[in-house]
C-alpha cells in the first residue's frame, strides 16, 4: 500500500507539472494559429520524440520528458531565424505578436477555472479559523487574541478558514490599524491590531481536539475498545485541555499503562491501554522550561502584577519547577491564586486572578523566558553539559524566536526531538557561551494510534453551484500573486518565502497522496501565479516580450540586436537569481 502511494505521488506530480505547462504553451499555439503563424512544431513533452505526425505543415510530437510542452513558431520567436516570409512570427505586425504572447498566460490562469470547479466538486476539506496558537509577541498578542478564538473577519475580509485568514493577512498595508473580529465564548468581539512591515499576524489556526478522527491499525487503539467519535477527556485522571497535553501525558509512558477518561453518545466511560514503545532522536538530556516571567501581556490580570524577570516558585502553596507545573498548577482550584514570587533578591506574594483562557498566555497574560534548562544528563559530550546550564539555540534555530512563534506548548518529548535532530546546541553557562556537538541517540516513547479531529471547514458545491465560486477564486489568487510580487519589492514579504521547482515539485508530491481535492487546489495555485509571474515585465517572460513590442509599436521599428540582447541578459540574469533564490529556500527548507 505504501509504495503504491509513493509511485501515485510520483505520477501525479509529473502529470501535473507536464500539463500546467503544457496548457501555458497551447495558448500561445492556438493564438499563433489564429493569426496565421506557420508553427513548425508542438511538442507535449521535451527530449526525444517518440511520436510524430505532420499536419497542415506542423509536426505534432508526444516527447520522452513529460514536463511541459514547447510551441517552435516559425522563424524563430525573435527572428533568429527569419527568412521574411509571411507567415513568420517576427512578420507580423506587433499586436498580432502581442496577442501570441499574452494567450499563454492568459490560458494558464483560464485553466483554473476548471481546477478550482474539480476541487468545489470533490469538496476539499481545511483548517477553519479556530486561533490553536497566538505567537508570544507578535501583532496577535498585542491585540489580546486568545487561544479558541474563532476568527470571523479582517478588515472588509470575512474569514472563515486559516486560507482565507492568511490571504486576507497578505494583502492588507503593513502598519495600518485594522478591526480584527473574533468570536470568543459565542459573543462577536472587535479587537484592534497593527501589522508592522515583514512581520506576520501571529495566529495558527491548526485546531486540534481531543475526539478521536480515525483509529490506525495494528495499534493498541485498534485493540481497544476506543472509538472513532469519542472524545478524551483525562489521561490518568489529569483533565486534557487540548491535544497537546494528551501527547503530553501519552509520550511519557511506553509498554505502560494509562487511563482514558472517555466520553461516548452522552456516557463516561474508562478504558486502559497501554501505550506502544517506538523508537525516537534523543539529545542525551532532559529539560524544562523555566518559571520566570518572559513576557507580560497588556490589560491582562498580570499586568501590573507581575514583571518580566520574575520567577514564580509556588502557586496556592504549591511548589512549581518548570513552566508546565506552574500551568496545571494554576488551572486547578480557585480563579484566585496566589502566586510566591521570587523578584530580584525580594521574595513577595501576587494575589491575581485569572479569566476566562485555556492557558497561562490567555488566563494571566504571562509567558516563559524562551530558553531551555538542563534538568538530567545521561550522555557523554565533549564540552560536557551540566545541570541547570541554559540552551539558547538548537542548531542554528534561536530559541528566543523558536518558543514564541510556536514552541511554548510543545510537549517534553517532542521538545526532545527538536533537539536531537538539531545536531548541536548552544549553551549559555554563567557569562560563557558555547557549542556542544550532539551524538545520535534513541530514547522509547509511548502511542496509542489515534488520530484527533480538526477544526476544518468543508468546501463542496454542485457542478453549477461551483462556477462562481471557481471565478472568485481565479480572480482572487490573480489580483494576490500580483499583491505579493508588489510586495517582495516592498520587503513586506521575505525573499526567503519564495519557493523554487524543488519546493513546488514536493509541495504537490505530498498533494497527490493527499487526494484530489488538495491536488486540484495546488495545479489551480500553481498555474494561475504562472500566468501571473509571465506578464512581469522582465524578458525573457512573456511580459517583457510585449513591453519590447511595445517601444516597437511606438517607434515603428524594433530596437537593434544589440539592444534585444542586452535587455535579454540583463532580463534573464534576473530571472536566474529569483530561480536561484528559490531553490536555496527549497533546499534550505529540506535540509536545514
Amino acid at each position: 500500500m505504501a509504495v503504491f502511494v509513493v509511485v501515485k505521488g510520483v505520477v501525479l506530480t509529473i502529470i501535473a507539472f507536464g500539463l500546467m505547462v503544457f496548457v501555458h504553451e497551447l495558448g500561445h499555439f492556438l493564438a499563433a494559429k489564429l493569426i496565421g503563424v506557420r508553427v513548425d512544431c508542438f511538442s507535449f513533452g521535451f527530449g526525444p520524440k517518440l511520436l510524430a505526425r505532420t499536419w497542415r505543415k506542423t509536426e505534432y510530437c508526444l516527447s520522452a520528458v513529460p514536463l511541459g510542452g514547447y510551441v517552435k513558431m516559425a522563424g524563430g520567436d525573435e527572428g533568429e531565424e527569419a527568412t521574411g516570409a509571411a507567415d513568420e512570427f517576427v512578420s507580423k505586425t506587433p499586436g498580432q505578436r502581442t496577442l501570441v504572447l499574452v494567450a499563454g498566460p492568459l490560458f494558464s490562469v483560464l485553466f483554473g477555472i476548471p481546477l478550482a470547479m474539480g476541487m468545489f466538486l470533490v469538496g476539499r476539506e481545511t483548517p477553519g479559523s479556530h486561533v490553536s496558537y497566538v505567537a508570544i509577541g507578535s501583532p496577535a498578542w498585542d491585540a489580546g487574541v486568545k487561544q479558541g478564538d474563532r476568527v470571523v473577519g479582517l478588515g472588509l475580509n470575512s474569514i472563515a478558514s486559516f486560507e482565507e485568514l492568511k490571504q486576507a493577512v497578505a494583502e492588507t498595508a503593513p502598519d495600518e490599524p485594522l478591526d480584527l473580529r473574533v468570536e470568543r465564548g459565542g459573543k462577536e468581539i472587535v479587537l484592534h491590531i497593527t501589522r508592522p512591515k515583514g512581520k506576520p499576524l501571529g495566529v495558527i489556526c491548526t485546531y486540534l481536539h481531543t475526539t478521536i478522527k480515525e483509529i490506525e491499525a495494528d495499534t493498541p487503539a485498534a485493540a481497544s475498545d476506543l472509538r472513532p467519535g469519542d472524545k478524551v477527556l483525562a489521561v490518568n485522571g489529569k483533565p486534557l485541555r487540548g491535544w497537546f497535553d494528551f501527547r503530553r501525558h501519552v509520550l511519557p509512558n511506553p509498554d505502560r499503562p494509562v487511563t482514558l477518561d472517555v466520553e461516548r453518545q452522552g456516557q463516561t466511560l474508562q478504558l486502559t491501554l497501554t501505550p506502544k514503545a517506538v523508537e525516537r532522536p534523543d539529545p542525551g538530556f532532559t529539560v524544562k522550561l523555566p518559571t520566570t516571567v518572559g513576557f507580560v501581556r497588556k490589560g491582562f490580570p498580570a499586568d501590573g502584577k507581575l514583571r518580566e524577570g520574575d520567577v514564580i516558585l509556588r502557586v496556592n502553596g504549591k511548589p512549581v519547577g518548570d513552566w508546565w507545573t506552574l500551568e496545571d498548577a494554576a488551572a486547578e482550584g480557585p480563579a484566585e491564586l496566589a502566586l510566591a514570587v521570587q523578584r530580584g533578591e525580594e521574595k513577595l506574594t501576587v494575589t491575581v486572578t485569572r479569566e476566562a483562557g485555556l492557558m497561562l498566555t490567555d488566563t494571566l497574560g504571562i509567558a516563559p523566558t524562551p530558553v531551555y534548562v538542563v534538568t538530567s544528563v545521561h550522555a557523554q559530550t565533549e564540552p560536557t553539559l551540566e545541570v541547570g546550564d541554559t540552551i539558547v539555540k538548537a542548531g542554528k534555530n534561536d530559541l528566543a524566536e523558536v518558543i514564541p512563534q510556536q514552541g511554548l506548548y510543545t510537549p517534553l518529548d517532542d521538545v526532545l526531538v527538536f533537539l536531537a535532530n538539531a545536531g548541536e546546541v548552544t549553551v549559555r553557562r554563567g557569562a560563557e557561551e558555547f557549542v556542544v556537538p550532539l551524538t545520535p541517540a534513541t530514547r522509547q516513547v509511548g502511542q496509542l494510534g489515534v488520530v484527533p479531529t480538526a477544526t476544518e471547514v468543508i468546501q463542496k458545491t454542485s457542478l453549477l453551484g461551483s462556477i462562481v465560486p471557481a471565478l472568485e477564486r481565479t480572480a482572487n489568487i490573480s489580483t494576490f500573486a500580483f499583491k505579493v510580487i508588489a510586495k517582495l519589492f516592498q520587503r513586506d514579504v521575505p525573499l526567503s518565502d519564495l519557493m523554487g521547482p524543488v519546493g513546488i515539485a514536493q509541495v504537490t508530491y505530498l498533494s497527490a497522496t493527499r487526494g484530489w481535492a488538495d491536488l486540484l487546489w495546488l495545479i489551480h495555485l500553481i498555474t494561475v501565479n504562472i500566468g501571473v509571474f509571465n506578464l512581469l515585465p522582465v524578458p525573457p517572460l512573456d511580459g517583457g516580450r510585449i513591453v519590447m513590442l511595445g517601444y516597437e509599436k511606438l517607434r515603428g521599428k524594433r530596437p537593434s540586436r544589440r539592444i534585444q540582447e542586452a535587455i535579454l541578459m540583463a532580463g534573464l540574469a534576473l530571472v536566474v537569481v529569483i530561480f536561484l533564490v528559490a531553490t536555496f529556500n527549497d533546499f534550505r527548507r529540506l535540509f536545514f
